[in-house]
């Protein structure tokens, strides 16, 4: 068909394991942000945000490298650095007002899901 894209599948399987580590990582520190009994973040939280921005930063690297992998620095590692500004951020200060990042998570989330959904699509072919 014309427009398709025929994918390595390792390559797609390496971009998708890193992507469900770096989701996996932001939903524990998610979870500790918005829960009320903790009441401070420590280094176990700053290592974890050390390596979701290392990730982050070689998924993007990644993509950027193979053509076929670009759309996912706009549909996914954007999206994720963004939560993941916010949360460092939030950390770093010891911030416990949590109202507003409900809405950025949930951002985050359909950012993840559309992006996981491309890449186990049936066929391994995208459009």
């Amino acid at each position: 068909m014309v427009g398709e894209i025929m994918v390595n599948l390792s390559h797609r399987d390496l971009v998708k394991r890193k992507i469900e580590y770096v989701n996996f990582s932001i939903k524990n520190l998610y979870e500790k942000i918005i829960d009320s009994e903790v009441k401070s973040f420590g280094k176990s939280e700053i290592i974890t945000l050390n390596e979701v921005y290392s990730t982050l930063e070689s998924i993007e690297l990644f993509c950027f490298t193979h053509k076929n992998f670009e759309r996912f620095i706009e549909e996914y590692v954007v999206e994720a650095k963004k939560l993941y500004n916010i949360m460092s951020g939030m950390i770093r200060d010891d911030e416990r007002n949590t109202l507003w990042i409900y809405g950025e998570y949930e951002e985050y989330k359909k950012s993840f899901d559309m992006t996981i959904e491309t890449l186990e699509l049936p066929d391994k072919v995208w459009e």
